[in-house]
């Protein structure tokens, strides 16, 4: 097990967050690309459906992970994400050939047992869980998912669905591209920029580009909301940099695999 500041990475494999691991009642991982069967530009563990990898490889992923994690394979949702700002409530899960009917970004349940996931390959996943109204929610936010403030409305439903209190809400954020690669133009900064007044505090502008952080922004959405920042981690490792631990979609384009962002009440 590799140790870092909040964060630890089991076997390579995936890597799980303190704020989760010490309040107990939930499973959780955001996995790397290494640790299962895949081959060739899908090397190894990829968990993308419909990348174009061995079906049967993808399988024997997901049974992977899940001995590993500890949670049922057939017991798991997974949605068509389209860069947009859906929340949906799961009632129930299913197997990997079994998606979530809606396609959305963001997924909750106050369900024991369903294991929630959200796939990337550069945007930001954040899992969430509430050990007091006893519910949890996956989250993929690219720029366009926060910059329409995906996250705060999936904290909301939360609560609005569960009860769920956000100064007792635990969250994560997961691997992903970070500031020091997600290169945008004015038009993509300026959108953001209604979201997030205070953005220039964490982008590096180097000409006409601008670098934004989105995990910091995603940690600010859920500040506002009324997390406590000690019950925020975040995975200080960038996509793009870690070319052995992560596809990025800015390094590797479509020929890749897809890391996810997973969580399970227990």
């Amino acid at each position: 097990m590799g140790r870092f500041k909040g964060y630890s990475l089991t076997d390579g494999t995936y890597i799980t967050s303190d704020v989760l691991s010490d309040v107990g009642g939930v499973r959780h991982g955001f996995t790397t690309r290494n640790g299962g069967v895949s081959e060739g530009q899908f090397e190894s563990l990829n968990l993308g459906i419909n990348r174009g990898d061995n079906k049967d490889h993808v399988r024997k992923n997901y049974h992977i992970i899940a001995g590993l994690m500890g949670f049922d394979p057939d017991n798991i949702a997974l949605t068509w994400q389209v860069h947009g700002d859906d929340v949906r409530v799961i009632e129930r899960g299913g197997r990997i050939e079994d998606p979530v009917e809606a396609p959305c970004d963001a997924l909750i349940t106050n369900v024991p047992g369903i294991a929630l996931f959200v796939f990337t390959a550069d945007c930001v996943p954040i899992l969430l869980y509430d050990p007091d109204s006893r519910c949890i929610g996956a989250v993929h936010a690219g720029w366009r998912g926060t910059a329409n403030g995906i996250l705060g409305k999936t904290v909301n439903m939360m609560a609005g669905k569960f009860g769920a209190k956000p100064e007792s809400i635990r969250a994560a954020i997961g691997p992903s591209i970070g500031g020091c690669c997600f290169e945008v133009d004015s038009d993509v900064y300026e959108k953001l920029k209604v979201m997030y007044p205070d953005i220039d505090t964490v982008t590096r502008k180097e000409e006409q580009k601008y670098y934004p952080d989105l995990k910091e922004l995603n940690r600010s959405m859920l500040e506002r909301c009324g997390v406590r920042r000690e019950n925020i981690s975040v995975v200080g490792l960038c996509t793009k940099c870690e070319h052995g631990m992560f596809w990025s979609h800015r390094r590797d384009g479509e020929r890749r695999g897809l890391q996810c962002g997973i969580i399970v009440m227990t």
